[in-house]
């Protein structure tokens, strides 16, 4: 599934200090093609028993990612994952959202953090994790180096364009990176995509959040058959028996 290995402490390391970590070409690009087809064959479907996404304004999502792509699920449950994630986190974490989507010309990304429910902050924290899906090499991934140390200053989770250009801009940080490249961020650092306006341009991407926070995720429809070996840490991330309202 990687191309590569990386050592957990640089990760870990880099995650404290910067808020972010980057890898070039993670994912095989096989896997990446796996996943794209499994998450965009149906989108078009009517009538049939299918997963489908939706088109909202400028974006596709489609959610619905632990129903129908078994190496998404073999990803997000992989012992890479689960290493960073217990190694930040600790003994508390759930995978709080999900999804595969494509980001057209003419959407407009606001400076944010993701530590957030229904635009109000909350006080856990989280782990992010995006995966390039096509070359991007504009409407990249931008952070703010360093944010999850100063983030909790702010009141809202929104930090306008404005404010950011005036005080942060030489700690901004963007990832034009190749297909399957890997990003992990601090959900309290702030970040946004880069607004691009080439019509021929779309930028796709896959998402997943896991919270320190066990209580309440959103709604996860999950393939059973995709469960060969059900750990008592893999029903903690999936949220078994636990409250879905988001």
């Amino acid at each position: 599934m990687f191309n590569n290995i990386i050592d957990d402490s640089e990760i870990l390391a880099e995650l404290k200090t910067k808020g972010y970590f980057a890898i070039k070409s993670f994912i095989k690009p096989e896997v990446i093609d796996e996943i794209s087809n499994d998450v965009t064959k149906n989108r078009h479907s009517i009538n049939e028993n299918v997963q489908n996404g939706i088109y909202y304004e400028t974006q596709y999502y489609f959610m619905n990612l632990l129903a129908d792509s078994k190496k998404c699920f073999d990803f997000i449950a992989s012992s890479f994952v689960m290493n960073i994630v217990t190694k930040y986190l600790g003994d508390t974490y759930r995978l709080r959202a999900l999804r595969y989507y494509e980001t057209m010309s003419g959407h407009v990304m606001k400076w944010h953090t993701d530590n957030k429910k229904e635009r109000k902050k909350m006080k856990f924290n989280g782990l992010i994790f995006i995966i390039y899906f096509c070359d991007v090499d504009e409407g990249e991934f931008q952070f703010i180096e360093g944010s999850h140390k100063f983030s909790d200053k702010f009141e809202t989770p929104d930090i306008s364009d404005e404010f950011v250009n005036k005080n942060y801009s030489e700690l901004i940080k963007s990832f034009r990176l190749p297909k399957g490249s890997l990003l992990i961020y601090d959900a309290t650092g702030i970040h946004r995509a880069k607004p691009f306006i080439n019509k021929k341009y779309i930028r796709k991407s896959l998402y997943f959040q896991i919270d320190a926070n066990e209580e309440n995720s959103e709604k996860i429809l999950l393939n059973t058959n995709f469960l060969n070996n059900v750990t008592p840490e893999i029903k903690k991330l999936l949220g078994f028996g636990k409250k879905n309202s988001y």
